[in-house]
């Protein structure tokens, strides 16, 4: 078993407060249900508190990465959708059969579709927050691994929420990166 030093306890702590009231996944999926006329399942993998310099290794290039600003404070925190999924919901949206292409990049449009789902899932998510919690805002769509580093710079530690996400017989998985200072304001 790898070792958990205290921090990253406290770390992971912090986390159970920002953790929305029971059923909100649940409500989040039913959603996205009726945005998407198919099947959602969310359901939690892992978390998991790393270095930041450790980012590369947890986000994929390329994919659809959403910058999220928590309210009013100064950091920001990114959302994955991995790419084979992005591509389906995108297609869904437009009329087609969540058929899956190849793993190009997601065109500035397309882009601007998974931004609505996001819109569509915090929609539902927001109100779920404990009290006292910054609401989380959509702050734009980053294009690479690249930018989201230098939005969330290098220091600390980050803490990493891995969810397995299936969108009618398509499945694929959803991350949440929130860096340290954000937790700590």
């Amino acid at each position: 078993l790898e070792k958990v030093s205290r921090a990253q306890g406290q770390l992971a702590e912090r986390l159970r407060w920002l953790t929305p009231n029971a059923g909100t996944l649940t409500g989040v999926s039913a959603r996205l249900k009726g945005l998407f006329d198919a099947e959602v399942g969310l359901s939690l993998e892992c978390v998991q508190v790393r270095p930041m310099a450790e980012l590369r290794r947890f986000l994929g290039d390329p994919t659809f990465l959403a910058v999220l600003a928590p309210g009013a404070l100064q950091g920001r925190a990114v959302l994955e959708v991995e790419l084979s999924l992005a591509h389906t919901a995108v297609d869904l949206l437009l009329g087609g059969a969540g058929e899956t292409v190849g793993l190009r990049p997601l065109t500035d449009i397309e882009e601007g579709v998974m931004g609505y789902v996001i819109l569509e899932a915090l929609r539902v998510l927001v109100p779920a927050l404990q009290a006292g919690v910054p609401r989380p805002r959509l702050d734009g769509v980053a294009r690479g691994v690249d930018e989201v580093s230098a939005r969330l710079g290098d220091d600390g530690p980050m803490l990493t929420v891995h969810l397995n996400a299936t969108l009618g017989p398509h499945g694929g998985m959803v991350r949440f990166v929130v860096p340290a200072a954000v937790l700590e304001a």
